[in-house]
């Protein structure tokens, strides 16, 4: 996908003579070599032309190559390359941040961009779309709204995630169920989302006056009006589904094991593959009670890959009705998760 393109407009037919279009800057916030956000980015920004009122210009971490080190004093090149990106981040109305999740977080390349800037985020309006695996990047999209809140930007809450992006687009980068997609698209540029948050110009920041049992309370002044208090709702918290899963199933033969198990790890649908000694299996079939010996497999595998290795396990078993159970992770060694995430990687989360 090329993303060079980046910026894209759309007049308003209905907007009157003098409104000027809405500037969003929608950064990508990872360079990671390989990377899917290329994809969810041109999907969005043709969504976003087709909105009245919307002008859009793509912030790429990859291409803006800001320093690492945060300083005072950077250094001619350094100071050219920062300053490019500010004035973007200045003369944006809103933004729209787009993350994929990496170790339960965002990407370093995207926090070093927003530690650069202060008053280029101040009183603005951030959405938010995520992409990853079974969790759609929505852990990025919680740690990154702590970050804005304490910059005094407003972030919208309704957010755009692509769970387990790589399936969910072609190989054109068309996305293969847009229907609900759009609906999610609306939220993040609609009404609801930036267009409906502009912010308005000149506007005084609020200030934090004190804290309340029932949250943070915030008085502003903004245009002359008279102070107001206006109290904000605690989040509520949310409870992540398991990222890890063990997945077993059972055949008549050792050697039937042992290539069930082959496959799944040469597919990287599974980290490693368990056999266990035989076991003897009760059970009903075609109403009548049957005993037989069995092989266990159990396979350690990414919550992600689940339905990936369900296919496979049919495909290669054969039985009508294999057993194929999958039991949560709830803890475990973060090493040893960490391996097996690596080892069932698929590449377009790469």
């Amino acid at each position: 996908m090329d993303t060079t393109a980046a910026s894209t407009s759309s007049a308003s037919p209905t907007s009157s003579a003098g409104a000027a279009p809405l500037k969003v800057a929608v950064i990508l916030g990872s360079n990671r070599d390989g990377r899917f956000g290329p994809v969810v980015a041109d999907w969005f920004l043709g969504r976003a032309a087709r909105h009245p009122g919307i002008e859009t210009d793509l912030i790429d971490v990859a291409e803006a190559g800001l320093p690492t080190a945060i300083t005072f004093s950077p250094g001619p090149e350094e100071a050219a390359r920062l300053a490019a990106v500010s004035e973007r981040l200045a003369a944006a109305d809103a933004f729209v941040v787009l993350t994929p999740e990496y170790n339960h977080s965002f990407p370093a390349p995207l926090k070093t961009l927003i530690d650069w800037h202060s008053a280029e985020w101040q009183a603005k309006p951030v959405a938010f779309v995520s992409y990853g695996g079974i969790s759609g990047g929505l852990r990025a999209v919680e740690q990154l709204r702590q970050v804005f809140a304490e910059l005094h930007t407003v972030t919208v809450r309704d957010t755009v995630s692509f769970h387990n992006a790589g399936a969910l687009f072609d190989d054109e980068g068309r996305h293969r169920d847009p229907g609900p997609a759009d609906a999610g698209r609306q939220g993040a540029a609609g009404p609801g989302g930036v267009v409906g948050h502009r912010p308005a110009r000149r506007q005084k920041l609020p200030s934090v006056r004190r804290l309340t049992p029932g949250g943070p309370t915030i008085a502003s002044k903004a245009h002359g009006q008279g102070a107001r208090r206006v109290r904000i709702p605690r989040r509520p918290t949310m409870t992540a589904p398991p990222a890890w899963l063990t997945v077993l199933t059972t055949t008549d033969s050792e050697d039937k094991a042992h290539a069930l198990a082959q496959s799944a790890v040469e597919a990287r649908l599974a980290a490693c593959a368990q056999i266990s000694a035989p076991v003897t299996s009760v059970y009903r079939w075609q109403n009548a009670i049957e005993t037989s010996e069995e092989w266990q497999v159990l396979f350690k595998t990414a919550a992600e890959r689940y339905d990936e290795l369900e296919e496979h396990l049919q495909r290669e078993h054969d039985y009508d009705t294999p057993e194929i159970i999958a039991l949560p992770v709830i803890r475990g060694s973060a090493r040893y998760l960490g391996w097996v995430t690596a080892e069932t990687a698929p590449p377009a989360a790469l």
